[in-house]
């Protein structure tokens, strides 16, 4: 993981990440670790060749033109080969870059003010956060549906109202700390999940003291060692 090539071992090994061996490892977590990292050495060159990261006239046109035309041809890669080769679909950056790239053109939606990005705003949060909430509950045929669908119900999220019930929710203190330490959440929760498996296994009564074990480490991973 350190070296950015995590997801690329466990591809070599085939590792399902819902496979039980995966649950049993506490490092299955890493993969997303390493693709993100290859995606952040290749993403500053557009940036850098659409004439963005010097503001140039029409970069933002540019850019999100750019990532717009790429991503297409990531969504083709991610459905034509999710049939042939899962495991590689759901470890590889080419597959996973339109989920990432989302995120940089909702951003230049907001910024410039998008006819789209108007339209989504006029949707209300509480639907938009319902149909999330819903993709979880799809057949596991439907994973390819339900992926895409949350990544552009997420995005209609962030580009939603940003007044009413929701958006209090979620400025609320408390859903934003769990927001901070989120990765944290995330880093650390597989690795408990497996340990808990190898040991005690996962209970009723042993889940309350796991999820506390896993917020406290979370915390502390959050405060000594990401904001430093």
């Amino acid at each position: 993981s350190l070296f950015g090539i995590s997801n690329l071992y466990l591809i070599r090994i085939s590792s399902d990440y819902f496979s039980n061996s995966a649950e049993l490892n506490p490092f299955t977590q890493l993969w997303s670790l390493s693709m993100e990292g290859q995606y952040y050495l290749f993403y500053p060159f557009i940036v850098f060749l659409t004439g963005f990261s010097t503001l140039r006239t029409n970069s933002v046109k540019y850019l999100n033109y750019t990532l717009l035309f790429l991503s297409s041809i990531s969504i083709f890669i991610y459905l034509y080969f999710h049939s042939i080769d899962k495991i590689s679909t759901y470890y590889l950056m080419p597959a996973r870059f339109w989920e990432i790239a989302f995120g940089g053109i909702i951003c230049i939606a907001v910024e410039t003010k998008n006819f789209l990005f108007l339209r989504l705003t006029k949707i209300p949060s509480l639907v938009i956060l319902l149909l999330i909430i819903g993709t979880f509950f799809l057949p596991l045929e439907f994973d390819l549906l339900g992926t895409i669908a949350v990544t552009l119900l997420t995005g209609c999220l962030i580009c939603a109202s940003k007044k009413g019930l929701l958006y209090s929710l979620f400025t609320n203190n408390i859903v934003l700390y769990i927001a901070k330490i989120s990765y944290s959440l995330y880093l650390w929760r597989w690795a408990i999940v497996a340990f808990s498996l190898w040991t005690i296994g996962i209970h009723w009564w042993s889940v309350p003291f796991q999820v506390l074990l896993l917020f406290l480490i979370a915390d502390f991973s959050y405060r000594f060692i990401e904001l430093p």
